[in-house]
């Protein structure tokens, strides 16, 4: 379900992150999220025509992101935020497992 690699350097630096597609847009749409933090809930139509990421397709990655802890939805089910629990610092590690 998930293709993802770490390439390391000899100082075991990362060089590069290798991503799925579901991984890639799982990324993109976490990080709008966050650069919107405190802005207040938002819509997945939102995130969908910012990102140019199908609408259909987020709906089913945030499933797997809120199973994940990682979002929040609004009463409703129609706005996001992200969890509190995001700001652990294994957030990086927890993301690949959970698409």
């Amino acid at each position: 379900m998930f293709s993802s690699g770490l390439y390391f350097d000899q100082s075991q630096e990362v060089l590069a992150i290798k991503l799925s597609t579901k991984g890639e847009y799982g990324v993109r749409a976490m990080l709008y999220l966050a650069l919107k933090y405190g802005v207040g809930p938002i819509s997945l139509e939102e995130i969908s025509e910012e990102e140019r990421i199908s609408h259909q397709y987020l709906g089913q990655l945030f499933v797997k992101l809120r199973k994940s802890r990682l979002v929040k939805s609004t009463r409703g089910g129609k706005r996001w935020i992200l969890s509190r629990s995001t700001a652990l610092p294994d957030y990086p590690y927890r993301y690949p497992q959970s698409c």
